[in-house]
């Protein structure tokens, strides 16, 4: 976005204050963890599907109620890797927002963590500091290091 995009600090300030786009990061996931046991919930995270992607491909089959061969299994795995996801890259963009720049890319490293490229240690434990207490005030037993790498 060029000189219209926002500076690091500018966006890290918002979000910890809940004031970033969607608002509150801990009340976006604590609303949907509290509807986690409806039979037509299935609740993954990004560090679950990077831990198993084949054994969670074949929840999410299981969950659908499809009796998915081997063999569409391995190919629902190839096209939900990183390396596929990559190679089809454009198809994730969201558009061109400013009109002399390019689109930017959405399929980044394919790993969890990336926060330490842009922030400080201090802000990282901030961030989970900030979000775990507020998870707490209001009620919700997610469990943040199950969808998030605690700074250390």
């Amino acid at each position: 976005m060029g000189k219209s995009m926002p500076r690091v600090d500018t966006v890290y300030n918002a979000f910890v204050a809940g004031k970033g786009m969607g608002g509150s990061w801990a009340v976006n996931p604590a609303s949907y963890w509290n509807q986690r046991k409806r039979p037509n919930v299935l609740i993954l995270s990004f560090k679950n599907l990077k831990q198993d992607l084949p054994g969670n491909v074949e929840k999410i089959a299981r969950f659908l109620c499809i009796d998915a061969s081997p063999e569409l299994l391995d190919t629902v795995h190839r096209l939900s890797s990183f390396d596929y996801m990559k190679s089809v890259d454009s198809r994730f963009h969201m558009g061109q927002m400013v009109a002399w720049f390019p689109p930017g890319t959405m399929i980044r490293t394919g790993a969890q963590g990336g926060s330490s490229e842009l922030l400080s240690l201090e802000q990282r434990r901030k961030i989970d500091n900030r979000f775990q207490e507020e998870l707490k005030r209001i009620g919700s037993d997610l469990p943040y290091s199950d969808f998030a790498d605690l700074a250390e």
